[in-house]
């Protein structure tokens, strides 16, 4: 599993937590676990991915926890969509700020996060799209 390139479970309404050793497939490319109901947190050793462009974890109502400052490593990051992840808490994390290649970034729904999307992150040089926790988007670029 390895030289896996994509996972998509986010259609088979898969139930349990995200397992951590999901941060060994190297080789993962895009990883969607959306719109299931998944438990627990996001393992930190997803930040482990760095060969990752897609993660999609929108939909996923009952995943709690903080967003991991890990996350920030994934410095070939294009697409990260954590909305309607109504139960994570805290604020974004600044270290999303390291992810040059983000052209896609989604909060909207997640309302228990706190504050703003970082400056850091909203002027990334490749962000297109963002949306806060309430489908407001702060990163336009007009």
């Amino acid at each position: 599993l390895t030289e896996l390139k994509w996972l998509l479970l986010g259609a088979y309404k898969l139930t349990g937590t995200i397992p951590s050793q999901l941060g060994q497939l190297s080789a993962l490319s895009y990883l969607n676990l959306g719109a299931f109901s998944l438990t627990g947190t996001i393992p930190t050793e997803l930040g482990r991915l760095t060969a990752l462009q897609g993660l999609n974890l929108g939909g996923a109502s009952s995943i709690t926890g903080t967003i991991p400052t890990q996350l920030g490593q994934l410095t070939a990051l294009r697409n990260l969509d954590m909305q309607s992840a109504s139960l994570l808490i805290g604020t974004i994390p600044t270290q999303l700020g390291q992810l040059m290649m983000l052209e896609y970034l989604t909060f909207s729904g997640a309302l228990s996060l706190s504050g703003k999307i970082p400056m850091v992150v909203q002027q990334l040089p490749a962000l297109s799209y963002c949306a806060d926790q309430h489908g407001i988007n702060p990163c336009s670029k007009i």
